[in-house]
């Protein structure tokens, strides 16, 4: 709808500050779903298990097929250890 949309994309970025890691870490979450009571400190571990729950509930709606076959499941790669979060089975 700009008249001159190359003064406008000046002016934009001009005006615009560039986002840094730390700017989305600190962005606020809703996880109203979870029902999760309000509470001083929410810990990872909480949030984590609230989500598997909903997400199990979840994959049990889509039927037969889908497995939440573990979490954080322990690897090694050369002589690291690693974590994965969730691993899912999906049987065709």
């Amino acid at each position: 709808m700009s008249n001159n949309p190359e003064k406008l994309s000046r002016i934009v970025k001009e005006k615009s500050v560039a986002l840094v890691p730390t700017d989305i870490i600190k962005s606020p979450f809703t996880f109203e779903f979870l029902g999760l009571k309000a509470k001083d400190v929410v810990y990872e571990s909480d949030l984590e298990q609230a989500l598997i729950d909903n997400l199990e509930e979840f994959l049990l709606e889509l039927g037969h097929g889908f497995v939440l076959a573990n979490k954080q499941k322990r690897i090694t790669i050369g002589d690291r250890y690693y974590f994965i979060d969730l691993v899912f089975i999906i049987v065709f």
